[in-house]
């Protein structure tokens, strides 16, 4: 089951309008069901991915608008640098913690959340 809320502004029913923008929106998507965490997941990966493109695509931009173009090539550079790099530490993580199972498994995610919280700001 699917359930979709829109929440404009702090509380339920409010709309902050300003000049004709919407300054502030909450959306929230709730999943119910056994493919629940698989979705919440599609939908942070795709989140994140969306973000990385709209970075590499200012950059490129902002170079373009200074005529810098021959600079353009550093950009991909760092962007293809930044997904190797990516898919070694997840495949790290999951052939070290991932095979873990049991009492291992709780202690390696409770020595996780805790470097998380203690890490943290705020």
């Amino acid at each position: 089951m699917l359930g979709v809320r829109l929440q404009i502004g702090e509380e339920p029913g409010q709309v902050e309008v300003h000049r004709g923008f919407c300054t502030s929106a909450i959306v929230e998507i709730r999943l119910d069901g056994p493919n629940a965490d698989c979705m919440d997941a599609f939908v942070l990966m795709l989140r994140e991915g969306v973000e990385a493109a709209l970075i590499v695509g200012i950059l490129l931009a902002f170079l373009n608008r200074l005529g810098r173009d021959e600079e353009r090539r550093w950009v991909w550079v760092g962007t293809w640098a930044a997904v190797l790099v990516s898919l070694v530490a997840g495949a790290l993580v999951f052939s070290t913690i991932g095979s873990l199972d049991g009492r291992d498994e709780e202690i390696a995610e409770g020595l996780w959340l805790w470097r998380r919280r203690v890490c943290s700001p705020g």
